[in-house]
């Protein structure tokens, strides 16, 4: 029999068709496969699990992936007055689940669901629910998880109060001691993966102060029951009950057979991960996203139409068109006119579609930025890391690492030069050497210094703050501190350069030489159609080599400059024999069998970005073990991507000069 678990019900939540491709691997590849193992590393999902199993040393873990292996061991375990289970496996008609921690006493049984996911203790900070009583969104696939996880044991287990609880990482908590990292050693084999302990009892006493236990039986019976309006909202058109959700899944799942009706189709289709590339295809795979779409909208559909949620930063809400109310599908059905506030952004993209336009929009708004820029001009990229657990004492959970820059710098004469900085040692503390690194290269001149999103200005601005606290606690970071490392300095430095503001409780001010973002001027300003509906860098880049012939000429031969990409021919010609490799594609990915863009995932140009491959990177070599060359091999990928980066800031201004005709 095939049950549909607790993986099988948050995916049916998000798409009941899914649970038919999900089945069916062999024929529709799933895109997001590939890399959650990474995911789960970089986000601390493996440790965190790790840390919550050592709050309970007595703890029986069921370790057989047989089903009725599993459920017969957990049931013999049960039958203890007192027990804690990990994994424990409970099985009701076609549901069964495995429970990350089950623990039986005083007559009931504590269901605890571990996330790595950060809470705040502090009285009045983090909420489950809004002033008007529904769910906040964030938390809801995690109340359904626990929901579904409730009401399977409830079934199974008649007449026991069922208590169900998120463990959550409390982000109010600051570490004591160093070497978090060292305490779990992460190792895989195949889909398997297992960590090592090297100190339990450590463990078992940073849990206790890590973790928290939060109590959520009141949301969940809400969402079982259908009660909560959010929940209900999240499920589409599947039953307002959990109950009836479930079962309906079920149905799906012992049949084998996708939905009895049409695929439901609309904004969410943006993210569906069962889609198949040219290769898929040719190797006679197919995609699912296509398949649903094709049912739906028969001949309508058709590989040469843009979908409607391609248009950037669209919100189908009121005054705007819906998919489903409206039947507008596709760009080129869109007008402006029908959206109720439309950015030039917007309109641009849709005047492309409706003219069949191939070739760029570029506003003179932006010759005039580039004239009042200072040479030399500094093109500027981070990568950071947020851990789960800290590896430094004097930390609090998720509390921002800054590990590697890269920084090509654009000359009067024309000449390039780059610098970079990565620091990616275990246990090795990167923040303080990244600024007195960062400032020796940006501190020679007054140059003008671009980014792209706010990312740069949020990092430095939370480095800031980092340096003031640890200098007036000499029993935290400050312990970090390089001889000779003036915070006042640093700081007063660090306030030339970025704009304050938010967390600094003050309005906005301007450093002097505060970073120009280019972001607003790709926004605003510019266009090209290869950018589809996205604003990323990694889209930006592309489309202006598709435009320009200069950057064609220049390089579509070795680079003559730079650090890891020197002698890298980056314009050559794509597939299609007309356009450009996307140059990222060039390179070898950072994780073998992984491409670098699966990696990164689709940006969101208004989200400050998450580190992507470097952040999983960086977690894989704090908490793997691996030879010297692997390592050196990661650490190499990284400098490349990052260093492409910034010289695709470069190559966006070096364009813009030319077709501006600015000196």
């Amino acid at each position: 029999m095939t049950f549909l678990t607790k993986s099988r019900y948050q995916l049916a939540s998000d798409c009941p068709r899914k649970l038919y491709y999900k089945g069916h691997s062999e024929v529709y590849p799933n895109k997001k496969s590939e890399d959650e193992f990474l995911k789960a590393l970089a986000e601390g999902g493996h440790q965190v699990g790790a840390l919550a199993r050592a709050l309970y040393p007595s703890g029986v873990l069921v370790s057989s992936t047989n089903a009725d292996e599993a459920c017969q061991q957990t049931a013999e375990l049960l039958r203890q007055p007192e027990v804690v289970i990990f994994e424990a496996a409970i099985r009701f008609e076609q549901f069964f689940i495995r429970i990350d921690v089950l623990r039986k006493t005083g007559g009931r049984i504590e269901l605890l669901e571990v996330k790595a996911k950060s809470w705040d203790s502090t009285p009045g900070k983090d909420k489950m629910v809004t002033a008007k009583g529904t769910i906040v969104s964030g938390w809801v696939d995690y109340l359904e998880d626990v929901a579904f996880q409730t009401w399977v044991v409830r079934q199974a287990k008649r007449g026991v109060p069922i208590i169900p609880y998120l463990m959550l990482v409390d982000k109010s908590v600051v570490v004591c001691e160093d070497g978090l990292h060292q305490l779990f050693r992460i190792d895989r084999d195949g889909s398997r993966v297992t960590v090592r302990v090297t100190d339990k009892s450590e463990a078992e006493r940073l849990g206790n102060s890590l973790l928290k236990r939060v109590e959520v039986g009141e949301l969940v019976d809400a969402i079982i029951a259908g009660t909560s309006h959010i929940a209900a909202e999240s499920s589409g058109a599947c039953g307002p009950s959990l109950p009836e959700r479930a079962r309906l899944f079920a149905g799906y799942v012992a049949r084998g057979l996708p939905m009895p009706d049409k695929a439901p189709i609309g904004m969410r289709c943006k993210t569906c991960e069962f889609r198949a590339d040219t290769d898929d295809k040719k190797a006679g795979k197919r995609s699912g996203f296509d398949q649903c779409w094709t049912e739906r909208l028969a001949d309508r559909h058709r590989l040469d139409r843009t979908p409607l949620f391609a248009l950037w930063n669209y919100r189908a809400t009121a005054g705007n068109p819906v998919m489903d109310s409206d039947g507008i599908y596709y760009l080129d059905e869109m007008s402006s006119s029908r959206l109720k506030k439309p950015h030039v952004r917007q309109e641009r993209q849709l005047d492309a579609v409706h003219t069949h336009r191939l070739t760029e929009e570029i506003a003179d708004d932006i010759g005039a930025a580039i004239s009042g820029w200072s040479y030399p001009i500094h093109f500027l990229d981070f990568e950071t890391a947020t851990p789960a657990l800290p590896f430094h004492r004097g930390m609090r959970p998720y509390q921002l690492l800054a590990f590697q820059f890269s920084c090509h710098h654009l000359h009067a004469d024309g000449t390039i030069t780059h610098d970079e900085f990565l620091e990616m040692d275990p246990g090795v503390f990167p923040s303080w050497r990244f600024v007195q690194a960062l400032k020796t290269v940006l501190g020679k001149d007054q140059g003008t210094i671009l980014r792209y999103s706010a990312h740069e200005n949020t990092v430095l601005r939370a480095l800031r703050r980092q340096m003031v606290q640890s200098d007036s606690d000499q029993t935290g970071i400050s312990q970090k501190l390089p001889a000779g490392f003036d915070v006042h300095a640093y700081s007063q430095w660090i306030d030339t350069i970025t704009t304050t503001g938010g967390n600094d409780d003050v309005s906005d001010v301007v450093g002097p030489r505060s970073m120009v973002d280019l972001l607003p001027l790709v926004k605003n300003h510019y266009y090209h159609p290869r950018m589809v509906g996205s604003n990323s860098i990694k889209y930006v880049l592309p489309s202006v080599m598709t435009a320009s012939p200069w950057l064609r000429e220049n390089y579509g031969k070795p680079l003559s400059f730079g650090t890891n990409l020197r002698g890298q021919v980056l314009w050559q010609l794509g597939p299609d024999g007309l356009t450009p490799h996307d140059p990222y594609e060039l390179l070898p990915p950072v994780f073998e069998g992984i491409p670098h863009a699966v990696l990164e995932g689709d940006d969101d140009d208004e989200v400050i970005k998450s580190g992507g491959a470097a952040m999983m990177a960086y977690a894989s070599l704090q908490y793997t073990d691996m030879p010297p060359e692997r390592r050196q091999s990661i650490a190499e990928a990284l400098l490349r991507y990052c260093e492409l980066d910034t010289l695709a800031m470069l190559m966006i201004v070096q364009h813009w000069k030319q077709a501006l005709r600015i000196t």
